[in-house]
């Protein structure tokens, strides 16, 4: 796999302007003086990904046969450095298009991509309100589609903010 620099920025929510795209666009642009060559910015909510059909083809072919805008993310999912996702948290779990989007990279995980440190992921999630447990069904499932494509889930740098319907409160351990 030849590596490049290239960061994947993924906007889950639907809404244009929401808090979880706000903390993900402050963190992108503390990056602007470092030597990125290339930052890919995605709204999931702009393209059309259909959902898993759970056909199997992708398990023998390596590849989905649902012709959509998800194709063109396949190259740049392998190929980039880092991935940042931001999204709203809703019933414990993250909007359907995000969460479509993940499940149609299961070509990739019969590719059997091998996890590489220099790869990292780091999430924004936010919550309108707060009970034990609210992240943890969404970070389970970025954690194993990090895992699929070979990507180190970066705890450390991701952030996680609960009542954003009333005070935002940044919580203080990451899962």
């Amino acid at each position: 796999m030849n590596l490049n620099n290239k960061i994947l920025v993924i906007y889950g929510s639907p809404a244009e302007s929401s808090f979880s795209s706000s903390l993900l666009d402050n963190h992108v642009n503390s990056l602007v003086n470092k030597e990125i060559p290339e930052i890919i910015h995605c709204n999931l909510s702009q393209y059309s990904i259909s959902p898993c059909n759970g056909c199997g083809l992708c398990a023998t072919s390596g590849k989905c046969v649902i012709k959509d805008d998800m194709q063109k993310f396949y190259p740049i999912l392998e190929d980039c450095k880092n991935i940042f996702i931001s999204s709203p948290i809703y019933f414990s779990s993250l909007p359907s298009h995000l969460k479509a989007f993940i499940d149609r990279t299961q070509p990739l995980f019969w590719k059997k991509i091998k996890k590489n440190p220099e790869r990292s992921g780091i999430v924004f999630l936010t919550a309108g309100s707060f009970y034990p447990g609210i992240f943890s069904p969404s970070i389970t499932i970025l954690r194993h589609f990090f895992n699929t494509i070979g990507i180190r889930y970066d705890r450390e740098n991701s952030e996680l903010y609960f009542n954003t319907d009333t005070v935002p409160q940044k919580f203080g351990s990451i899962l």
